[in-house]
């Protein structure tokens, strides 16, 4: 969403998406303006991937409807 592209060392495919070894699981996070939230650990990469999409799209979005509306006002 952002433009950047994945890393090589990314394994999931899908930014914000990676493996814990050490717990087994899948961990979704996110970043919005220079803070890191974590979403949680979850069994199947495709959870993950799927709450990550989800927190793109209710942070984002929203983020760019206010920006836009701001922006119409000036």
């Amino acid at each position: 969403m952002n433009g950047n592209k994945i890393r090589k060392t990314n394994t999931s495919g899908t930014t914000g998406v990676w493996f814990d070894k050490s717990r087994n699981r899948w961990c979704a996070e996110i970043m919005f303006k220079k803070t890191k939230y974590f979403l949680g650990r979850y069994k199947s990469k495709e959870e993950a991937i799927n709450i990550r999409k989800i927190a793109e799209d209710k942070i984002f979005c929203e983020f760019l409807e206010w920006y836009e509306k701001t922006k119409k006002s000036d």
